[in-house]
């Protein structure tokens, strides 16, 4: 699931959740030359925080694992929420951040670090509807799937309809529906 960073992904405006991280092969990403140890230590507790205080949210049937390197030992299957100094304000990220961090030298925004550098133990409680209005959906990312259906039927035809019960052709109508902006 590809959302480029800071992307507004509340459907409710009285929020703004804005994304961190959620990266793909496919697309670019804010780098440094090499990992801080600052970072990946604050995104390690984070992480064992989140788990520790079950604040997850977004939760999915599955493990995502990171494609950019097929890495097998780190994965995610839900979200992290990080508030921010506006009570109506969040970042969102997911598990692999450590991951992202230290073997893809990912560089998060500044104001995503400060929030994460924040004690936790004054975080506020999250508004009860907040997950609800989350979508991690994006244009992009959506049109990362309509190519990624398009070369699996090209490389094994027939084995999408196999799995999925029908053809590929739908699941990209589907897309299309939903995302009118990226036909071709």
């Amino acid at each position: 699931m590809y959302v480029p960073d800071l992307t507004n992904l509340s459907e409710d405006q009285r929020y703004a959740v804005l994304a961190i991280g959620l990266l793909d092969q496919r697309r670019a990403f804010s780098a440094g030359p090499s990992a801080c140890a600052e970072h990946i230590d604050t995104a390690e507790r984070l992480v064992a925080f989140t788990l520790e205080r079950r604040l997850a949210v977004l939760h999915t049937r599955g493990i995502h694992r990171c494609n950019i390197c097929r890495d097998e030992s780190s994965g995610s299957n839900s979200c992290i929420l990080v508030p921010t100094d506006d009570p109506n304000a969040f970042f969102l990220t997911n598990f692999l951040l450590p991951h992202y961090i230290t073997e893809h030298f990912l560089a998060p925004p500044e104001a995503f670090v400060i929030a994460m550098k924040r004690d936790y133990a004054a975080w506020p409680v999250f508004p009860l509807n907040i997950e609800r209005c989350i979508s991690v959906t994006s244009v992009e990312g959506e049109a990362i799937e309509r190519e990624r259906i398009r070369e699996l039927d090209l490389k094994h035809p027939g084995l999408y309809e196999e799995v999925y019960g029908e053809p590929p052709e739908r699941g990209a109508q589907l897309i299309l529906r939903d995302f009118p902006s990226i036909v071709d």
